[in-house]
């Protein structure tokens, strides 16, 4: 689970890839390739992976990091992207894919509590 550094928090994985440089990102709010040209997303990808890759989205190359932008739910508020972002996080550790499920939004922030409890 990742911040964008700008008040919005994802999900990124590279559980579906056939090497650590293809990497998924769950997002609730941001669907749209041209995200992976945000410098907070860049960033964050920096962080994660060896300081000198270059990224490159939908490249294949040896040295340039791969990302797709998942087709998971999408959020309907500008708050609730931490909680879907936990779930997608959970869904993928019990090798559920979060793009074939529905969250109840409504019930989210309930379940989080009970959880945590």
């Amino acid at each position: 689970i990742l911040h964008d550094g700008s008040c919005h928090w994802f999900t990124l994985t590279n559980l579906k890839s056939n090497n650590r440089y293809q990497v998924q990102a769950y997002d609730s709010l941001y669907q749209d390739t041209t995200y992976l040209n945000n410098l907070s997303f860049k960033n964050c990808l920096s962080k994660l992976l060896k300081k000198d890759l270059q990224y490159s989205p939908n490249q294949k190359n040896d040295n340039l990091v791969e990302c797709s932008i998942e087709p998971v739910q999408r959020q309907n508020d500008a708050l609730m992207c931490g909680l879907f972002a936990i779930a997608f996080a959970y869904d993928l550790c019990r090798s559920v894919d979060p793009i074939d499920q529905f969250y109840d939004v409504e019930k989210m922030r309930e379940h989080l509590l009970k959880c945590l409890k």
